[in-house]
């Protein structure tokens, strides 16, 4: 009766631990394909992180002729702020207008000017801040531009893996992803229902000590059978031969 009702009481507990047992083969797959598809995401997403850290720099350097400017004399000083402005709009396309006044211009840089042409384009036009020349322009992130719109190109690539709005969605759904993975290689990370449910140290030291007295009651039981008798006789024959022989050698 005792043996039926121990069945029945440890037959929900054996129906919980299998759950757990089947959904951490499932979370380990998930874990293991996710991390591999987002994978290629961080590595674009860090590739032109590492070179968007100095897109100023490598910009400039790149197109030196629209970022940087000199001045006509030695003595000459860039224009007024509103006046730089009046310029700007007078070199634009008619309907086309721009409101943005620069007040902090920089010596020996050049004015950037951002004109919307709609659809999510932009066009870069870059001007002298001490004549108000045009110096260029440029389709921001066109790369067919060549490599005037390199680094503008790496920062689209950056965001939006070139794509516009649906590489952002990508993105979104990237960081999605990961952010769910993550909370799946956490629970990965901790012990399995097997650890669990193992037997304790003292379990352990427990079934030790069993096994070692049923193994010395087992020896004692043997030794007093009759064969065990007549080995121990042979045993102390033997000894007594033995010092028998070495008091005959001295």
């Amino acid at each position: 009766m005792s043996s039926t009702q121990h069945k029945v009481a440890t037959e929900p507990r054996s129906s919980e631990t299998t759950r757990p047992r089947r959904l951490r083969p499932i979370a380990a797959v998930v874990h293991r394909y996710v991390g591999v598809l987002i994978s290629a995401f961080l590595l674009v997403a860090g590739l032109t992180g590492s070179l968007l850290a100095f897109n100023e720099e490598l910009d400039g350097a790149l197109n030196s002729k629209l970022f940087y400017v000199a001045p006509p004399t030695a003595e000459a000083r860039m224009l007024d702020p509103f006046e730089l402005q009046q310029r700007i709009q007078s070199l634009l396309p008619v309907g086309q207008q721009h409101h943005e006044v620069f007040l902090k211009q920089e010596s020996g840089r050049s004015v950037s000017v951002w004109l919307d042409l709609g659809n999510d384009n932009w066009r870069q036009a870059f001007v002298d801040p001490y004549t108000g020349r045009a110096l260029g322009s440029r389709d921001w992130g066109n790369l067919s531009e060549g490599v005037t719109n390199l680094m503008p190109f790496v920062y689209r690539l950056h965001y939006s893996l070139a794509l516009g709005e649906v590489g952002t969605l990508l993105f979104g759904i990237a960081a999605l992803l990961w952010t769910i993975d993550c909370f799946v290689g956490a629970y990965l990370t901790f012990p399995g229902p097997e650890r669990k449910q193992g037997k304790s140290r003292m379990d352990l030291v427990a079934q030790a000590k069993e096994v070692r007295r049923k193994r010395d009651t087992g020896s004692r039981s043997r030794a007093a059978t009759p064969r065990g008798v007549f080995h121990t006789l042979l045993f102390y024959q033997r000894l007594s031969d033995a010092k028998a022989f070495d008091n005959f050698v001295v």
